[in-house]
């Protein structure tokens, strides 16, 4: 007779044996290993130290560890299935990817596949050499990078994103720092292709070098129908248009601090629309401290600006011509609008002073005299999005959103209790 303790205690031992050995391996990247192929890099001691060659090995849901180091390249790292390439650290500032310029001309990193993630790097020196080659330290067509340092890359011609490009419905780039990095036409920072996501990201002193109309983004450049959320773009320029962000057709940038950044048109943001039917958004923007002009816009179309505060810009602050309309709602805009046609869409814009915490110190939150405080309007994707420090964008007391990148949240009542 058999005993059916012992038959289902060696049944699930059966199973817990299959679960364990077909769960998914580690692969290791250090610049001590010893190159194990035989064993696919599954140890530390037998580490690979090229990390495309442990990326060629890894498969679906496996992560591949880098150790603390400066990784070298002879080629671009190429990420075309669903693993994570993660620093051993966690953090940028250990482990390093350089694109190895100018031995070397190819970008850093390319991922495209969207369950992809590279994850605490700092990539640097890549170079894009030729036309149309986007991304100069990485391109992202599905999958996500995040946690990254993306800084001193380089793309040349028509590229588009000196730092990063980033395109498609399931490409992200999330919680980066793009500093520095260079373009000669379009996207200095980061270029956004259509379905492409930018968030919770900082991009400044980023560059783009070219004089031609109608080129530019410092920082960022929108192909169109791309999405700019809840990042800084700071002290980025342009030798033309959008020292800030270029936006093409569709785009949205949401939650954005737009400040310091400088071209000779639209040194915050520079918006083109090329037909009728074209339109821009910008929403819960602070645009402050640009040259010249906020915002401009151009060349047929509709722009819609909601909530932001739009201040002390060179020059003017929103200036539109080309037959461009721009659509204001609930917005803080201080003299200079300016060109073909500026529409107060609705009656809760104004022109008083934001009252900034430290407007000379470049602290733009509210302080609780601010007018903009609970004058903004209720948008859809308040429910589910943050303002820029993380605080929820409707108070729970005035159920109204506030006008530029931050709410204000005062501080508590406290009591001394004896």
């Amino acid at each position: 007779m058999i005993n059916p303790f012992k038959y289902f205690t060696a049944l699930f031992l059966s199973f817990l044996f299959q679960v364990t050995t077909s769960t998914a391996a580690d692969r290791y990247v250090s610049l001590n290993g010893t190159n194990d192929f035989a064993n696919k890099f599954i140890t530390w001691a037998g580490a690979a130290t090229d990390i495309q060659w442990a990326v060629n090995f890894a498969t679906n849901g496996e992560t591949v560890w880098v150790s603390n180091g400066t990784y070298y390249l002879t080629n671009q790292i190429n990420i075309a299935n669903g693993i994570l390439l993660k620093s051993f650290s966690g953090s940028y500032t250990n482990t390093v990817i350089n694109g190895n310029y100018p031995n070397i001309t190819s970008r850093c990193v390319s991922i495209t596949f969207s369950n992809a993630a590279v994850d605490g790097f700092t990539i640097t020196n890549g170079y894009a050499p030729t036309n149309n080659q986007h991304g100069g330290g990485a391109y992202i067509s599905a999958g996500t990078l995040k946690n990254c340092l993306i800084t001193g890359n380089t793309v040349t011609n028509n590229g588009v994103g000196g730092g990063a490009y980033v395109t498609g419905v399931n490409g992200f780039i999330s919680n980066c720092y793009i500093f520095g990095n260079t373009a000669y036409n379009y996207g200095g920072g980061t270029g956004i292709g259509a379905g492409g996501t930018v968030f919770y990201c900082q991009l400044m002193f980023n560059r783009v070098l070219s004089g031609t109309l109608y080129t530019g983004g410092g920082g960022a450049y929108m192909g169109g129908a791309g999405l700019l959320q809840n990042s800084s773009i700071i002290s980025n320029t342009s030798g033309r248009d959008a020292g800030g962000v270029y936006m093409n057709m569709n785009s949205s940038v949401r939650n954005c601090l737009i400040t310091t950044n400088i071209a000779l048109r639209g040194g915050g943001i520079f918006s083109f629309m090329n037909g009728g039917t074209q339109s821009n958004k910008i929403e819960s923007c602070t645009i402050v401290n640009n040259g010249f002009a906020g915002v401009a816009a151009t060349y047929r179309g509709g722009q819609y600006i909601y909530n932001s505060i739009i201040y002390s810009n060179t020059s003017l602050n929103v200036y539109t011509d080309d037959s461009v309309t721009s659509y204001c709602y609930s917005c803080c805009t201080i003299t200079g609008a300016a060109g073909y046609k500026v529409v107060f869409a609705n009656s809760e814009n104004i022109t008083n002073p934001p009252a900034f915490s430290d407007f000379a110190g470049g602290n733009y939150r509210l302080t609780s005299e601010s007018p903009c405080v609970n004058a903004g309007l209720n948008l859809p994707w308040m429910e589910s999005l943050t303002d820029l420090d993380g605080f929820s964008r409707i108070d729970k007391f005035s159920d109204r959103a506030d006008m530029g990148c931050y709410e204000h949240h005062p501080r508590g009542l406290m009591f001394k209790m004896r």
